[in-house]
């Protein structure tokens, strides 16, 4: 198979046996926690830890997620736990825990300094959902692609979009193995608007989605973790998971 250059590189991170004793390794959290499985907004709170224990940096920040709610996605948790699973295209945003990719956006730069790698998005870059393709969940550059892309996968999404809602984002590492129709192209990035639920991703204010940019540091491993209420409650101990006030 010819090798393009492709963005969302090693769709070979192994998922942890089926056990509930997962915790994870994380001194920063994300934490969005809906009311529900079918709810499309929630809260999100931003939380560093150190050795006196879990520190709120910000919390109660609304966000919107799947217009479906959400589904048990693919990525550092324990695979068949009980509830709904994320599938492609059904709306659901995943849900579990997740390490992040680069951030991204359409001007050459951040507007600021920041931890984390960042990369440009033009009109050339594919989002490749097409399940049955050998570039699915991952982001491609149409120009070093031989005889065009159309070979190789017949559904993707532009990543410089005509709207606003990738101008900045950030790559939640989602179904990194690439299961075909595990769910693809799951980001944070800038909402529509309050309440409005999105295909799968969880998005926010330009402002919010910024600040998050900027508090992001790679050394502390973060990690999203995106949870209905349930199984926020059920698993917090177990997974090692930092408390809030909901």
């Amino acid at each position: 198979m010819k090798s393009f250059a492709v963005l969302l590189l090693s769709c070979m991170i192994v998922f942890p046996a089926k056990t509930s004793d997962f915790s994870m390794n994380s001194g920063q959290v994300i934490l969005v926690i809906a009311d529900n499985w079918e709810k499309s907004c929630a809260f999100m709170h931003l939380l560093d830890r150190d050795s006196a224990g879990w520190k709120t940096w910000r919390t109660d920040i609304p966000v919107n997620i799947g217009r479906n709610g959400l589904g048990w996605g693919l990525g550092l948790h324990p695979a068949g736990l009980s509830g709904p699973v994320k599938r492609e295209g059904d709306g659901k945003a995943p849900a579990g825990v997740f390490t992040l990719g680069h951030a991204m956006g359409y001007s050459a730069f951040l507007p600021f300094d920041s931890r984390i790698g960042y990369v440009q998005l033009t009109k050339n870059l594919h989002g490749v959902d097409d399940s049955d393709s050998d570039y699915y969940n991952r982001i491609v550059d149409i120009t070093t692609i031989d005889g065009g892309w159309r070979k190789y996968w017949t559904s993707h999404e532009t990543m410089r979009r005509d709207d606003n809602l990738y101008k900045w984002l950030v790559v939640v590492n989602h179904n990194r193995q690439c299961i075909p129709m595990g769910g693809s192209m799951i980001f944070m990035h800038i909402w529509r608007g309050h309440g409005l639920g999105t295909a799968g991703c969880t998005a926010m204010t330009e402002f919010d989605i910024l600040d998050l940019i900027r508090w992001l540091d790679p050394e502390k491993k973060p990690v999203l973790v995106q949870l209905p209420l349930e199984a926020y409650k059920e698993y917090c101990e177990k997974w090692d998971l930092p408390e809030v006030s909901l």
